[in-house]
Parts: structure tokens; sequence; C-alpha cells
């Protein structure tokens, strides 16, 4: 048995174990894997239908919490897996729901203070009532104002050679030397994800202003939370960041629906301001957890 490095052709087998889990974490869904997993070194294993993922963090393997339908013997397995392997164990992203099976096992646990996801009610982001989505609501009324001519599109194949040019202008309008190693790599990935959005089951949408693309979202649906995996946007196009939001949204609600994850803010401030004004009902904590052998 040996773990395989995540790449297009096969996290496809990944699809039915992260569909069918309910952590609501984006650590847990297609997009996520797939832009991180070069950035993660992230690996899979499938025995006794059980989904196994590992990362390279630190230049240390840690495992996700398996996905499978005991997750006590699954744990086992990887003691077992480990002490073969001459590995220490040590699990990544683990969320706070599960650290109770750890609790007859000798282990250290960390919080992942950078790594917490932002969970949000998906009326609020849809309706923006009230006081505390003045801010929200001012801007897109200025985009109203400002920009007659625009209109939402859900994003197609057909659409990918157009996206890439809005990259390449959003790229260029980006002030590489203000942003984080994790942005700039995320962004590269951004063009990668538009390539293949549609063969890695995403959903997107595009907000254009006289037929030009302003801003894009991608994300993707598990059972009752809509993940945003990326979200571009030309800021000389006033508020263009709250409309794709807020359309996206809008254009993506069903009856199933109730909660939006936005992901991390990786200790990035802005993206922890912009991410906290949107008023989360939960941060979904994730914990780093060392098993004694």
């Amino acid at each position: 048995m040996e773990f395989q490095k995540i790449n297009l052709d096969n996290i496809g087998y990944l699809t039915s174990f992260l569909k069918n889990q309910n952590y609501r974490q984006c650590d847990f869904t297609i997009g996520a894997l797939y832009v991180w997993s070069d950035y993660y070194q992230y690996e899979y294993l499938i025995h006794n239908n059980t989904l196994y993922l590992r990362a390279t963090i630190d230049g240390k393997i840690r495992y996700f919490i398996p996905l499978g339908n005991n997750l006590k013997d699954d744990i086992s397995f990887l003691q077992e897996f480990a002490k073969k392997n001459n590995q220490e164990l040590e699990f990544c992203f683990v969320p706070e729901a599960v650290l109770a099976e750890f609790t007859n096992m000798g282990y250290h646990i960390e919080a992942e203070l950078d790594f917490f996801d932002y969970l949000y009610n998906i009326k609020d982001l849809i309706e923006l009532s009230g006081n505390k989505y003045k801010r929200q609501r001012n801007h897109i009324n200025k985009f109203l104002r400002l920009y007659k001519n625009y209109q939402y599109q859900e994003l197609t194949v057909d659409d990918i050679p157009k996206v890439l040019q809005f990259l390449e202008r959003f790229n260029l309008d980006t002030p590489h030397k203000d942003c984080s190693k994790v942005f700039i790599y995320d962004l590269s990935k951004t063009y990668d994800l538009v390539k293949n959005f549609d063969k890695l089951g995403q959903i997107g949408g595009l907000l254009l202003v006289d037929g030009e693309i302003v801003a894009l979202t991608i994300g993707e649906i598990i059972k009752d939370t809509i993940y945003i995996h990326t979200e571009k946007a030309l800021r000389s196009y006033h508020g263009s960041y709250m409309m794709i939001n807020n359309l996206f949204l809008k254009n993506n609600q069903n009856n199933q629906l109730q909660y939006v994850n936005r992901e991390e803010d990786v200790g990035d401030e802005g993206l922890r301001q912009a991410k906290q004004s949107y008023r989360p009902i939960k941060l979904l904590n994730k914990f780093f957890v060392k098993i004694k052998l």
C-alpha cells in the first residue's frame, strides 16, 4: 500500500468520500485539495473503503482525519501504518468535533491559529440586512450607480480564454511586492483551477461591465454548504468584490443550502478584516494532533 500524489487524473476517485462527509471544512473539498496539492504535497490512499489523506507541512508528514465508516478503526490503521514505516503519527486540520476520538490515546494538541475557516449563514450574505451590512450595501449601491451596463453570468467552458485574460489583467494590477508567498501561490493556481474547473466539478460566476470581465468566483457545493475557493475582482471597479460575492450566492442558492464557507485567512491581516466584516456565525477551528505510538 502506497500513498499517491493527488493530481487531475486521480482526484476524481476522492469525490464520493468528500461529498459524504459533514465537517464543512474547506480541507475536505475537491477544489481546495487540488489548488493546494503542490503547496502541501497532498497524497491519498484508499483502503477498505476509507480515504486517507496526508500533507507535508514544515517538512513533516501529517495526516487528515480519515473519511470512512469507523473513525476509531481508521485511526488504528494509521497507527500501525506509521509504526511499520518508522513515522511519527501527526494529524493536521483536525475538526474540533472529533478531538474526543483521541481521548484514550497519548496525544498532544495544538490549535492552528491561522487556518480556521469562516462560516456564514447564506441568508445573511444574500440579503445583507441590518446595520452590520451597511458598508457592503453602500459599496453595492455605488457599483450599481456607476456601472449601469453590468451583468452576471454562470462560468462555462467557453468562457475560459476570456477568464484567463482577466486573470492576466488582475495579475498586472496586483502589486506583488506587497503580497505574501501564499497569495502568489494561490494566484498562480487560480489559472490552473480555471482551466480545469469543469473536470473538477466546480461552479463559477462572472461579473461583467460593458461586456468585459471584472470579477470571478469559483467554488463548490457539498450538502448544505457552498465553498468559495477563489474570488478575484478588479479594484478599479468600485464594489466589484461585494457584487460578485452577493450575485454568486444568489444565483446558486437552493433549498438545501444553509452555509457559506469562505475558507481561511492564512494569517493575512487584510484577508482577516475582509472576512470578519461579513460577520461569520462561526469560526471552524482546526488542530494539529500528535499521537504517541
